[in-house]
């Protein structure tokens, strides 16, 4: 099945799915044979990183689960079952300082970093910052294709960072990770064509995300590093800017199975 095409959905009640969600990172983790095992989360602001994670560990389905606000440290966590562990991190996405020493933190640390998740959203990431909202009204921000534009441009700058982070852990624990790049907010790409773009984009030789990921990986071997895109919606919601409204095309069920499917992409890299 092509995900990008035929929409995976899921059929059960939000409460169920839930639990079919944490059974999958059970098996994730009784695949890992007892080791350590480190994941991290990164993508720039408003892409909806911590969102995603909490779908995908189940906690998202609770009935009052609300999305978090603006996040400036990274945040950690610990999933474990059966005396097997999974680290967690999610670094802030802010172009900053912080974000530099917390993605430095996170891939020279002792323990290699395992995979990376990549989560990025083809120009509608959410602005929080008030102060960024005017930043960018008054240097002709002034409509939806433009604010897209921008955004996929910070995409970039931001994967660049990451790469930079990733070849200095490659070289220094002589082992890449596995890199995932979760294309979040399906619900906002209106039609299939759109959605095929976003593939294309993002998967393809051409696309100004791809080429990064090749430079990436030609720089720490193709052999080394596995990269694989897979489409995702962690919530769902309209988008607005400058007056201009996009409405989601999915429902419930569809976001479900995205995530059931994303989960389960994640469970088969570890299990390798």
């Amino acid at each position: 099945m092509d995900p990008w095409v035929t929409i995976p959905s899921g059929a059960l009640a939000a409460y169920r799915y839930r639990e079919e969600i944490r059974s999958i990172w059970g098996k994730t983790l009784e695949k890992l044979a007892g080791k350590k095992s480190n994941i991290v989360f990164t993508g720039m602001p408003g892409v909806g990183k911590t969102v995603l994670l909490d779908h995908l560990t189940g906690r998202g389905f609770d009935p009052n689960y609300l999305p978090p606000g603006r996040s400036v440290n990274a945040e950690r966590g610990k999933v474990n079952r059966r005396g097997n562990k999974m680290a967690i991190t999610v670094i802030p996405g802010q172009l900053s300082q912080p974000r530099l020493e917390h993605l430095a933190q996170a891939f020279n640390a002792k323990q290699p970093v395992d995979g990376v998740v990549h989560v990025v959203c083809n120009g509608f990431a959410a602005q929080r910052d008030p102060f960024q909202v005017e930043y960018l009204r008054e240097n002709g921000i002034d409509t939806l294709e433009k604010y897209r534009i921008h955004h996929r441009q910070r995409e970039l700058e931001d994967f660049a960072a990451v790469s930079s982070a990733i070849r200095v852990a490659a070289q220094k624990h002589r082992k890449a990770p596995w890199l995932l790049v979760a294309a979040d907010k399906l619900d906002l790409y209106g039609s299939e064509a759109e959605r095929l773009a976003a593939r294309r984009y993002y998967g393809s030789d051409g696309g100004d995300f791809f080429e990064l990921v090749n430079t990436l990986r030609h720089h720490v071997g193709t052999d080394n590093m596995t990269y694989d895109l897979l489409p995702a919606c962690a919530w769902i919601e309209d988008f607005e800017w400058a007056g201009e409204k996009v409405s989601p095309t999915l429902g419930n069920q569809e976001r479900q199975g995205l995530i059931l499917y994303l989960a389960n992409a994640i469970y088969e890299r570890c299990r390798q």
